[in-house]
């Protein structure tokens, strides 16, 4: 779908267009709407959620009933795993922490920017998650033979968090990459503190794949979907045919290079318009 030619109104509503659970792995699920969603991974140990998204509905509108719709029971989410402190990214969360219990985890300097950022986009009132415990970096989370590194990469946020994760396809075991922040946030900012931002962008792509690499990573996945080309690939799916979401290690390393291109071009312009 060409959205270059939509209004802002009409891209708007295009992208909060909700959209039906896909099965990318044995064990992964996109759940939510054209614009952002969530990633559900079942484990030894139970569901792992990757961000919930907004807005403050969000679990009602989309996580629960995506998850029934697919075999899988919102009561049995362990963790959800919340890469920024982005609205769009943690909203959904508290609704699901006080109905099933479950824990939620962030980087300790994003849990900060969550609740002082003046970035929020909503007219609502904001209920926060409570964190039980911080993301490190590189410290593994384990959930039973699912293996989660989160990665420190500020740039999108001061404390972004991107991980890296085993899937399985056909029991075949992959690893993917998700860059936790889609791109620059800090474009309003002077030139200097843009300048500052760029930089750390485009360094954190690069300290990510180098990770990545150590991991062997061959899979892209986001929870925007237009950062991992999702309907696209979607598209190109044939039944029976090869997995259109494994992409080899040079395909990682060429979405990284992207994202950090992007920031150093933000840093170009910035620097010649100074």
């Amino acid at each position: 779908m060409d959205t270059s030619k939509m209004s802002r109104e009409e891209l708007h509503a295009f992208m909060n267009q909700p959209v039906e659970p896909i099965r990318l792995f044995d064990d992964v699920w996109f759940i939510g709407r054209r614009g952002v969603g969530v990633f559900a991974i079942p484990t030894d140990e139970g569901i792992v959620l990757i961000d919930s998204m907004d807005p403050m509905d969000a679990a009602e509108q989309y996580i629960e009933p995506g998850l029934k719709k697919v075999g899988l029971d919102p009561r049995d989410i362990n963790t959800i795993i919340i890469t920024h402190g982005h609205g769009d990214h943690f909203l959904g969360a508290k609704h699901l922490q006080n109905k099933y219990g479950c824990k939620a985890c962030q980087g300790e300097i994003d849990t900060a920017f969550m609740v002082s950022s003046d970035l929020m986009d909503t007219a609502e009132r904001t209920e926060y998650p409570h964190i039980d415990f911080y993301l490190e970096d590189k410290k593994e989370l384990r959930f039973g033979a699912h293996r989660f590194i989160p990665v420190l990469t500020p740039g999108h946020t001061p404390g972004c968090m991107s991980l890296i994760f085993n899937v399985h396809d056909n029991g075949q075991e992959h690893w993917a990459s998700l860059w936790g922040g889609a791109g620059l946030t800090m474009l309003r900012m002077p030139p200097v503190e843009k300048m500052y931002w760029a930089c750390q962008f485009a360094a954190s792509a690069v300290r990510f794949q180098y990770e990545c690499d150590k991991y062997g990573c061959d899979v892209v996945l986001g929870v925007h979907p237009h950062r991992m080309d999702l309907f696209e690939k979607l598209e190109q799916r044939v039944e029976g045919g090869p997995n259109v979401f494994i992409v080899g290690r040079e395909g990682v390393r060429a979405n990284l290079r992207v994202r950090g291109q992007e920031a150093l071009d933000v840093a170009q312009k910035t620097l010649d318009e100074m």
